[in-house]
């Protein structure tokens, strides 16, 4: 289930729902194409899965562009929030946690640093609140706090 939108997607009736079976749902819609959906990535768990494939050792994908965030691979039985569905001598002994660090801050662990330009991009975003720390540091955001930094136009 989607729990919320971030950086600069906004769509209502999605929140709270399965997105996989929203997918679904629109591509049965359109009657011309067949596909059959098994997972839904993130750029960051894609990013992680795509150099694992090359390189069995890679264990982190880190993303910072647009946005930011990162994953690893973790033992399943450190997890505590992960309940594998079924049990079976093939179960993984795996999983990939995705971190979504860009909300780090949210609670104000990261008041003490925060500017006031940090502040002023944070309350003219679509989501004022949310997603602290990737409005600090990553792409998406990083004009608007250079233009404010340096007394730019207004």
């Amino acid at each position: 289930r989607l729990t919320q939108w971030t950086k600069g997607f906004k769509c209502s009736s999605v929140e709270g729902f399965d997105v996989v079976d929203l997918l679904k749902q629109a591509i049965a819609r359109r009657n011309d194409v067949t596909i059959d959906v098994v997972a839904i990535l993130n750029d960051t768990t894609g990013c992680l899965m795509s150099c694992a494939w090359k390189e069995p050792k890679c264990r982190i994908g880190l993303i910072l562009g647009t946005g930011t965030n990162a994953c690893y691979l973790e033992d399943v039985e450190k997890v505590t929030t992960f309940n594998p569905e079924k049990e079976d001598v093939n179960e993984p002994d795996h999983v990939v946690v995705n971190t979504e660090w860009g909300a780090f801050g949210d609670n104000g662990e990261l008041d003490f640093i925060r500017t006031k330009w940090d502040e002023e991009v944070d309350a003219m975003s679509l989501n004022p609140g949310k997603q602290t720390f990737e409005k600090m540091i990553s792409g998406m955001y990083m004009g608007e706090l250079v233009r404010l930094v340096s007394g730019g136009c207004s």
